[in-house]
């Protein structure tokens, strides 16, 4: 049995040196993008989200914090993500990396020392939502790193603004061939083994496989 957690100072040798294994036997993959969430969103039937996001100090460093939902089960384009595969491996996703926008060099991946994209905070306090079959977290967005890119600072004011803004995970998996259909929709694949890479945030308006509208 084998755990990782992806944060953005862990050591990524052994991390890599692993997916490269992985995907060297054709049985392990990065996802991206996967599923498009929302931030500060206004949910049914939940109080986490109910608060505003807010701004924190950690390390000396200021954060503004903000509830959202990284995943969910659903069937997403052609693949099932099943609630017992998100929920199995919950704790890995606190400190998956925020970056704006996805990762186009590196495999779509940003596990590696120089990133193509900016990274300006992480996920962290994360909990099963089981009456909903999802995912509930705190988008740890840091404030000074956010406002040396221009995307980064239209995110924050978006925030700020009390915008619900669309975003999208990336995630490793195993893909397990087995067709069949979840609340009425068709699915040709399974994700099992799931594994954070990082949560994409846009400036502008992106909407995707599971959006705000599907909660």
């Amino acid at each position: 049995i084998w755990v990782y957690i992806f944060a953005r100072h862990d050591p990524i040798q052994f991390i890599d040196a692993f997916r490269a294994q992985r995907i060297l036997k054709g049985s392990y993959a990065l996802f991206v993008p996967m599923t498009n969430i929302q931030v500060n969103p206004k949910v049914k039937n939940t109080a986490l989200f109910g608060n505003q996001a807010e701004q924190r100090q950690k390390g000396g460093r200021e954060f503004l914090v903000v509830p959202g939902v990284p995943v969910r089960e659903q069937v997403m384009n052609t693949y099932l993500l099943p609630a017992d595969e998100i929920q199995a491996y919950i704790s890995v996703w606190n400190g998956t990396p925020i970056s704006i926008g996805h990762a186009q060099l590196n495999g779509g991946s940003v596990k590696v020392p120089e990133p193509d994209v900016p990274i300006i905070g992480s996920l962290f306090n994360v909990e099963w939502d089981s009456d909903n079959k999802r995912m509930l977290a705190e988008y740890w967005i840091d404030i000074a790193e956010a406002m040396q890119h221009n995307d980064g600072k239209t995110i924050l004011e978006n925030i700020r603004n009390g915008k619900m803004i669309e975003t999208s995970t990336a995630y490793w998996a195993d893909e397990e061939f087995t067709a069949g259909n979840f609340e009425g929709k068709d699915y040709k694949s399974i994700h099992k083994n799931t594994r954070p890479d990082h949560i994409a945030v846009f400036a502008n308006d992106i909407v995707g496989a599971c959006s705000i509208e599907d909660g």
